[in-house]
C-alpha cells in the first residue's frame, strides 16, 4: 500500500465521522456498523492482510481512533480513545472503547490486533487507560477486567535486582535512606499507589516509590510515584501520576498534595 492510498483511506474515513458529527464519547451503533461495513467492503485487499487505519477528531486530536482489520478473515477491531463515560472523567489518561461486530468478547481478540496497537500507542503516546470497555457481537457495554491491561503494555517487565540497569521495561522500586531497592509489583498496583489510604501513608517508611516505565536506570515513561517527606508523626506527601522523564515528573498528567499531623494521645 502506498503512502498516498494510505492518506486517501484516512481521509475518507475522517470525512465520514464528521459529516455524521459523531462525538467519540458516543456508542451509536447504527454509526459503528456504518463504518465497520464500509472498511470490509472498500479496504478488503488481497495482497495485504492486516490493515491498520488511524486518525483523530477534527478539532479535538486527544481524542483518537484505531481500526485493525483483517482482510482474509475479514474482521475488523475498532478502538476510541475518549475521556467522558456517563458520569465518569479522565481528562488525564482517558478510556478505550473497543468494539467489533465480528468478535464475542475480549479475550477473543486475534493477538496480532495488540502489536499493531502498541506500536500506534508508543508513536501517539497515548498511556494504558484508566479503563477498557467492549462492544462484542451482542451490542452489549462491558468493563474489561483489569488483569488484561497487560496485552496494551509495550515494555515487558523490568529484571534482576539492580534497578540502574533497567531499561525498556516496566518495573516498581522504592528509595529508603538514599538507597534505591527493586520490589515486585501486580497489574494494578499502580492505580492502589495513585490513591493510597491513610493507614498506608501512616506506615509509608521510605521516601519514594515508584511503579512505571523504566529507560537507563530512570523513571521514563507513564507511571506512579510517591514521595513522602517529614517527621513519623508531621509529614507531607505527594502523588505524581502520568509521564515522567529521566527520573523527573515532566509535568503531563495529575499531582495530589496533602499533610498530615498524627497526635499521639497517652
Amino acid at each position: 500500500m502506498t503512502e498516498a492510498e494510505h492518506n486517501k483511506r484516512i481521509k475518507e474515513i475522517s470525512e465520514m465521522i464528521i459529516l455524521d458529527n459523531l462525538s467519540l464519547d458516543e456508542q451509536d451503533q447504527n454509526k459503528l456498523e456504518k463504518y465497520h461495513n464500509f472498511l470490509k467492503q472498500n479496504y478488503n485487499l488481497d495482497h495485504d492482510r492486516y490493515i491498520v487505519i488511524s486518525a483523530c477528531r477534527f478539532r479535538s486530536c486527544p481524542e483518537k481512533g484505531f481500526v485493525w482489520i483483517d482482510t482474509k478473515k475479514e474482521i475488523v477491531v475498532g478502538l476510541i480513545l475518549h475521556y467522558f463515560y456517563e458520569k465518569e472523567e479522565n481528562i488525564d489518561i482517558g478510556y478505550f472503547l473497543i468494539f467489533s461486530k465480528d468478535i464475542e468478547a475480549f479475550d477473543k481478540i486475534p493477538e496480532q490486533f495488540f502489536k499493531p496497537l502498541k506500536e500506534w500507542m508508543i508513536k501517539q503516546a497515548v498511556p494504558v487507560p484508566e479503563k477498557i470497555r467492549f462492544i462484542g457481537t451482542d451490542d452489549s457495554i462491558s468493563t474489561v477486567p483489569e488483569e488484561y491491561k497487560i496485552k496494551l503494555k509495550s515494555l515487558p517487565k523490568c529484571e534482576g535486582e539492580n534497578v540502574f540497569k533497567w531499561t525498556d521495561c516496566i518495573g516498581a522500586y522504592i528509595i529508603s535512606d538514599g538507597d534505591t531497592k527493586a520490589i515486585d509489583f501486580n497489574v494494578g498496583d499502580e492505580k492502589k499507589l495513585a490513591n493510597p489510604s491513610f493507614e498506608e501513608m501512616k506506615n509509608f517508611n521510605f521516601g519514594t516509590k515508584y511503579i512505571g516505565e523504566m529507560k537507563n536506570g530512570n523513571a521514563d515513561g507513564t507511571g506512579t510515584m510517591i514521595l513522602r517527606t517529614g517527621t513519623k508523626n508531621n509529614f507531607s506527601f505527594s502523588i505524581y501520576k502520568g509521564q515522567f522523564k529521566n527520573g523527573n515528573f515532566n509535568q503531563k498528567g495529575t499531582i495530589l498534595k496533602g499533610k498530615h499531623t498524627i497526635k499521639e494521645l497517652n
